[in-house]
């Protein structure tokens, strides 16, 4: 019984990813969290099934990824991989996938290097 609460406990201790606001991603931000940085930019305003680019200039990293999601919703694997360009910069192609209850409410979820960090936004729908 004592593994189930230290389960139950190590699930709750869970560090969160901090969150950083962005008040239009297509004009581009700056995230900061734990001492790192990146500027992230959409080429497009996003939309759902509607493929938009993503960028993200960050200082020297081994791995970038992003993933997109809606708080208490399951929107399934959308897990992007950004590749390095010979300029520096990451980027990849996204598509959001369809709520099917309407909202545009999402959370991108960026990792650079095993550091997480949260950038709400919002869609057309």
């Amino acid at each position: 019984m004592g593994w189930v609460l230290a389960l139950v406990l190590a699930g709750c201790m869970q560090k969160t990813a901090p969150v950083a606001q962005c008040a239009d991603p297509v004009r581009g931000c700056r995230l900061e969290w734990d001492g790192k940085a990146a500027d992230v930019r959409f080429l497009s305003v996003p939309g759902t099934l509607k493929p938009f680019g993503l960028q993200v200039a960050v200082p020297p990293a081994k791995a970038v990824s992003a993933t997109f999601a809606m708080r208490d919703m399951d929107m399934g694997e959308n897990r992007y991989r950004l590749v390095l360009g010979p300029d520096g910069v990451w980027r990849a192609d996204v598509i959001l996938p369809v709520c099917v209850s309407g909202r545009a409410d999402w959370v991108m979820v960026l990792e650079v290097d095993g550091g997480r960090v949260e950038m709400p936004f919002a869609t057309g729908g």
